[in-house]
């Protein structure tokens, strides 16, 4: 009999270690489980967050080149209007005609022999021909003068005098125009 009770002995020894292997083991499944969850949690809050970022970023850029295409295309539109009113200024200039032409023609001759001296030679069109005395007619509006030697030739044409206008007072009829 001592032997079965020593082989009792053995068995509820080993049951006895068997339960507290397997408690042993289940408490360290549970903690190696928690530390999983918790890592997976924290690991998508940091997705999340991430996430959130990259999706605000993206926003900011939208907005930024929203906002940058609005003030290209106000802009354009306002290059335009200006553009629009430098056209209806060159149509008037061209348009004119008896003493208010005569009197344009007259002072671009003036400025004309003020920068050159003498004056040589003067292109005109035909139409403003009766105003200047020996021109030669060519296809322009406004006037072209050379001085004797023909080596200096000043340009002014509507054209080319509307643009030399246009570089001095683009910035002041835009904040007139504008009032930005």
């Amino acid at each position: 009999m001592a032997l079965d009770n020593v082989v009792e002995d053995i068995v509820a020894q080993a049951e006895k270690e068997s339960r507290e292997i397997i408690s042993e083991g289940e408490k360290e499944a549970k903690s190696i489980l928690d530390n999983a969850k918790k890592q997976v949690k924290e690991e998508t809050k940091e997705f999340d967050d991430e996430t959130d970022r990259l999706i605000e970023e993206m926003e900011k850029t939208e907005s930024s080149s929203t906002n940058t295409l609005l003030k290209r295309q106000v802009l354009k539109a306002k290059e335009h209007v200006i553009e629009e009113l430098y056209s209806q200024v060159m149509q008037k200039i061209s348009e004119l005609k008896g003493a208010e032409r005569k009197k344009l023609i007259e002072a671009m001759l003036d400025r004309a022999k003020e920068e050159l001296g003498s004056i040589s030679t003067i292109y005109c069109n035909e139409q403003d021909k009766s105003f200047v005395n020996d021109a030669k007619v060519a296809d322009i509006n406004g006037i072209i003068a050379e001085n004797k030697d023909g080596t200096i030739r000043v340009n002014y044409t509507f054209p080319v005098l509307l643009s030399r206008l246009k570089e001095e007072t683009l910035n002041e009829i835009a904040k007139k125009i504008f009032q930005d």
